[in-house]
């Protein structure tokens, strides 16, 4: 929450500068600044998460622009999460194959939540609540799967060198790609 007040208030700052607000220098600074400010957060892993967060969404915005709109709003989905599994890996091993359910439910909770809220403000959420019931209470086969750690600076350095070369964008992607594959595959192997 701090990182996007931090990158919303110098957003504001640099709009009105006429500054370009969406490139990995503000990013950088805020990232700066919130560290200067709240020294403690370069230990907060959630802070981390956050940054590369924004960090992959620009790489998204940067080779994937051109397109179809609708398109890419269901690839942009698709790619966030599978981009960032290596990260997340490498600090959290539990995975199930059933997280690909947050792909589609990421989609769908923009029409689901605005629904949610009208139907609990006239007393009828009641019919959504089978649906969350039968979601809630499937089954889960959880395995652990860790990031190795010569991978994870691996992927670092090619998440960073993307931002100059096409070509590092490409090994980046087929290193998220080899990952994932032996991520789920493992757990059933």
């Amino acid at each position: 929450l701090l990182r996007a007040f931090v990158l919303f208030s110098l957003g504001l700052y640099l709009l009105r500068s006429n500054i370009k607000v969406i490139s990995y220098l503000t990013l950088f600074y805020t990232f700066l600044i919130v560290i200067a400010l709240f020294p403690q957060y370069i230990f907060n892993i959630g802070f981390w998460f956050s940054i590369f967060a924004v960090f992959y969404i620009y790489l998204f915005i940067q080779y994937f622009k051109n397109g179809n709109k609708i398109l890419l709003y269901i690839f942009f989905n698709i790619w966030m999460f599978l981009i960032f599994n290596p990260i997340v890996h490498f600090f959290f091993a539990q995975t199930a194959i059933e997280q690909f359910y947050s792909i589609p439910i990421t989609i769908f909770f923009t029409i689901f939540y605005p629904l949610e809220i009208v139907a609990h403000i006239f007393n009828i959420s009641s019919y959504f609540d089978d649906y969350l019931k039968i979601f809630l209470e499937n089954k889960i086969y959880v395995y652990e799967v860790f990031t190795p750690l010569y991978f994870f600076i691996l992927y670092i350095l090619f998440s960073f060198f993307s931002i100059w070369s096409k070509k590092s964008f490409f090994i980046l992607n087929i290193l998220m790609i080899g990952f994932n594959f032996y991520l789920y595959i493992s757990g059933y192997i």
